[in-house]
């Protein structure tokens, strides 16, 4: 026997309507009066169709659960969707803005290594002059103590002895003065020590003279290299290279290798770093048993970089 529902709907006055049903048949049960908020003329008539038409539909079995709101589950995933992708852009963004920065990082420390490189160089071309001051100061003190230790009537005895000879030979006397001879030892020992006290400018005189006077004497090529370090020394960097170069022309020296060092220190101090790397590398080339291979190679470690 089919179980009959019915419903009955009464409408009030009031804002609720009340809702009546009852069913018969074998499982028949009391009616139910439900009480719901008052609703429009056509969303009532809509709802009691719908209603009416659940009545009409038979009756599921109690073991089929009914499936609710499947479109809950595809909601979620598509919430679940769009976050791991808002995230995965996220984490893409930040993973952009750390390569970015890393890079930054990098350009700066080897932009600070650069500058640290190049103080180096800068104290130690000012340190090489200092240097040679001090050794040349060590040395006119050791020739001062042998000086020191010489009788103190030889020079009286030799200049008493010079007397005869000059009253004798006066004539010859007037014929040396008249013609001076240039001693390029003595001129080498006076121009030292007027370095070896900074004054640059007396030592270039004294230099020069014995190279333009005596370029075939012993000394000559020593003077031509010191001529280059007193320019060195005032900061005449280009007429240093000059004079260093001119050294390099001498076939007899033993100055070549302290040139061709000094050549590239004056191209460091002009700027000029790749010749200052080219003289560099002539040095280890052409003088690979010098002693200044060490510095060399140390200077060009810091200009070429790691």
């Amino acid at each position: 026997m089919d179980r009959v529902r019915c419903m009955r709907i009464g409408v009030k006055t009031t804002r609720r309507i009340r809702l009546r049903t009852w069913s018969s048949g074998p499982t028949a049960s009391d009616g139910r009066t439900f009480a719901v908020p008052a609703q429009p003329a056509h969303l009532l008539g809509l709802r009691t169709c719908q209603t009416a038409a659940r009545m009409d539909a038979p009756s599921r079995p109690h073991s089929q659960p009914v499936t609710r709101c499947p479109r809950i589950v595809v909601v979620g995933l598509l919430l679940t969707m769009v976050v791991f992708d808002a995230c995965s852009g996220r984490r893409a963004e930040l993973t952009e803005r750390l390569d970015s920065t890393d890079a930054e990082l990098r350009a700066d420390q080897e932009a600070l290594r650069k500058e640290l490189a190049s103080q180096h160089l800068r104290q130690q071309l000012l340190a090489e002059p200092l240097r040679q001051t001090e050794e040349e100061l060590v040395r006119l003190r050791a020739q001062m103590l042998v000086a020191g230790e010489r009788p103190e009537g030889l020079g009286r005895r030799s200049s008493g002895a010079s007397t005869p000879s000059q009253a004798g030979t006066g004539g010859s006397a007037a014929a040396s003065q008249a013609t001076p001879t240039v001693d390029p030892a003595a001129l080498y020992e006076k121009a030292r020590a007027h370095f070896g006290e900074r004054q640059y400018s007396p030592a270039l005189e004294l230099f020069a003279q014995i190279v333009t006077e005596a370029p075939k004497n012993a000394q000559a090529d020593n003077a031509q290299y010191w001529i280059g370090e007193c320019h060195y020394g005032e900061g005449r960097f280009r007429r240093a290279l000059q004079a260093f170069g001119q050294v390099l022309a001498y076939k007899k020296t033993e100055k070549d290798d302290d040139a061709q060092l000094k050549i590239a220190r004056c191209h460091l101090a002009l700027g000029e770093k790749d010749q200052a790397i080219a003289a560099f590398q002539g040095l280890l080339q052409t003088f690979p048993n010098s002693e200044y291979v060490g510095a060399a190679r140390r200077e060009l470690r810091y200009l070429e970089g790691p």
